[in-house]
C-alpha cells in the first residue's frame, strides 16, 4: 500500500526552548498539529518585537507507514510570517544536534569537492549531505588531522556537514574545494554545520533541501529560526508554511 499524506506526521525535538539545549532527537510523544497556535514557536512579546530577537526550533517529519518508503523528498518554505523572516536548515535525528553545538555554512559558489581540515590530531568521521546533479547525495569522510582531505563527490550544493563524535579540543574547517574558500567551521564540541536559507532562496521546491528516500518509520529533521528585526510591529496570529513533498511507490 502506498505512502499517504496521513502517514506523514510532524514531531518536536526533545527540547524546545530558547536555550542552547534546544533541539536533540525526535520526540514521538510530542506530535505537532498544523494550524494550531504556538504549535512550535512561542509568542513574540511586544518587548521582543521592539528590541529584535531570534528564536530557534527543530522539528521532524516522520514516515509512519509500516513498510513503504517516502521517495525523493524535498522541503521548502511556501509562506513567510509577517514582520519577521523564517530561515530553514537541515537537522539531524541525534541527541547532540542542539543549538549550542550548531554553526552556519555559507553556500557553495560552484560545483566542487568538500575539503576538510582539522587543527590537530583528528581521525573522526565526517558526514556530508548535498546535491550532485540534482540528486541528494551523502558520504562519509575520515579526517587526517591538519592534512586536508577531500570528498569523493563533486557537489553542486552542500546542505550540511556533521561530525560523528564530539571533540572538546579540535575544530574542523570546511572549504569549497582544495585550498578554496572557507564555508564553515565546526567548533570545539560542535556537531553540525548547516546551510540556512530564507526568502527567495528557498521559496520553491527546486531551491529546497533534498532528503532522498525516507524509509518506513524514519524521519527527516529540519531546523527553523525566526528572525525578528528591531522595531517590528506586533502581529496577531502570525503564521508560516513549510512543505515537504515526495513520491510513493
Amino acid at each position: 500500500m502506498a505512502v499517504l499524506s496521513t502517514d506523514i506526521k510532524d514531531y518536536k525535538s526533545t527540547t524546545e526552548d530558547d536555550t542552547d539545549n534546544c533541539g536533540g532527537a525526535i520526540d514521538t510523544g510530542a506530535e505537532i498539529t498544523s494550524g494550531v497556535d504556538n504549535n512550535l514557536f512561542p509568542d513574540i512579546t511586544g518587548q521582543e518585537a521592539l528590541d529584535g530577537v531570534t528564536k530557534y526550533r527543530k522539528h521532524f517529519r516522520k514516515n509512519t507507514h509500516g513498510s513503504d518508503s517516502w521517495i525523493n523528498v524535498w522541503s521548502w518554505i511556501t509562506q513567510q510570517p509577517t514582520n519577521c523572516a523564517l530561515h530553514m536548515a537541515v537537522g539531524l535525528n541525534h541527541a547532540d544536534d542542539i543549538k549550542g553545538k550548531m554553526s552556519s555554512l555559507t553556500a557553495w559558489g560552484s560545483a566542487n569537492n568538500v575539503a576538510l581540515i582539522s587543527d590537530g590530531a583528528d581521525t573522526r568521521s565526517v558526514d556530508i549531505l548535498g546535491i550532485v546533479s540534482g540528486v541528494k547525495t551523502s558520504e562519509t569522510v575520515v579526517l587526517t588531522g591538519a592534512v586536508e582531505v577531500l570528498s569523493v563527490n563533486t557537489y553542486d550544493k552542500i546542505f550540511a556537514v556533521s561530525v560523528q563524535s564530539l571533540d572538546a579540543s579540535r575544530t574542523v574547517t570546511i572549504k569549497e574545494g582544495t585550498g578554496g574558500t572557507t564555508r564553515g567551521t565546526i567548533a570545539l564540541n560542535g556537531k553540525l554545520c548547516a546551510l540556512w536559507l530564507t526568502g527567495t532562496s528557498i521559496d520553491t521546491k527546486a531551491e529546497g533541501y533534498g532528503h532522498g528516500d525516507i524509509a518506513a518509520a524514519a524521519a527527516l529533521g529540519l531546523w527553523y529560526k525566526i528572525v525578528v528585526p528591531p522595531s517590528s510591529s506586533s502581529v496577531s496570529a502570525n503564521s508560516y508554511l513549510t512543505k515537504s513533498e515526495g513520491e510513493s511507490a
